[in-house]
């Protein structure tokens, strides 16, 4: 089973959604993962930005 993959399953089983089709699996699981890592990026920016906020 490929990490793709995976991410797809937990993310259908997680909010309840219809699963995609095998050959939409792959592109799901691409556009999963690229949600995550923007979201994490824009919480590590927002932690930097507070972070220089306050230790002055």
């Amino acid at each position: 089973m490929s990490l793709l993959r995976l991410l797809v399953d937990a993310f259908v089983n997680t909010f309840g959604i219809t699963p995609p089709s095998p050959a939409a699996s792959t592109k799901a699981g691409r556009v999963i993962a690229i949600m995550l890592a923007t979201v994490l990026v824009l919480l590590g920016v927002v932690a930097l930005l507070l972070r220089s906020a306050f230790s002055r």
